[in-house]
């Protein structure tokens, strides 16, 4: 029950935050050559963000595991 609740709630902030963000952007840059180049900017600092938060991961769970101890999470045998 937690986990659908939570999930529930997730959603539902992620839909009211990416469809107004969504939304917005053609409203912003009218311009099809202007959207363009926005939406290139947009993509790639969204890859450079995804690939730095994939990368600093295992630091963050080192780091905690150090000072809290073993964080395996759903790995633990």
């Amino acid at each position: 029950m937690y986990f659908a609740v939570i999930i529930a709630l997730f959603d539902l902030a992620y839909t009211a935050v990416s469809v107004t963000y969504t939304a917005l952007f053609p409203e912003a840059f009218e311009d099809l050559e202007e959207r363009t180049e926005v939406s290139i900017y947009r993509q790639v600092a969204a890859m450079i963000g995804t690939a730095l938060g994939l990368a600093i991961t295992p630091v963050i769970v080192g780091s905690l595991s150090e000072r809290f101890g073993e964080l395996g999470g759903w790995t633990r045998g």
